[in-house]
C-alpha cells in the first residue's frame, strides 16, 4: 500500500509545480495532484443562445409568399423579370403586409 510514487506521477507533479518530497507514496501523489487540479480554474460553460422567439407563423408567411409568387408566374411574360427577383418581391410584399398589421 505504501508503494513509492511512479516516475510518471512525480514528473506530472513537477509539471504542475507541486513540491515533491522524498519518499512520497502513490496515494499521496494522487491526492496532491487531485487537490491542485480541483483548484485550477474550470472552463466556463458556454450556453448556446436560444433562437429568437417566433410567433409560430413562419410557415404561414412562407405559404403566402409562395402563393403570391405562383400568382405572379401566371401573368409573367418572357424576359420581364427573373424567377429569383420575383420570389424576392413576393417575400418583400408579405413582409410589408405583416408589418402593416402588427
Amino acid at each position: 500500500m505504501n508503494e513509492p510514487a511512479t516516475e510518471k506521477q512525480v514528473n506530472f507533479m513537477r509539471n504542475l509545480k507541486i513540491e515533491v518530497p522524498d519518499g512520497i507514496t502513490k496515494t499521496e501523489a494522487r491526492l496532491a495532484i487531485d487537490r491542485v487540479l480541483s483548484k485550477e480554474e474550470k472552463p466556463e460553460v458556454v450556453k448556446i443562445p436560444d433562437k429568437p422567439k417566433s410567433n409560430g407563423n413562419g410557415s404561414m408567411y412562407a405559404a403566402y409568399a409562395k402563393d403570391i409568387f405562383c400568382g405572379f408566374l401566371m401573368y409573367k411574360k418572357e424576359g420581364m423579370i427573373s424567377d429569383d427577383e420575383l420570389m424576392a418581391l413576393s417575400i418583400k410584399l408579405v413582409k410589408q403586409a405583416k408589418e402593416a398589421f402588427e
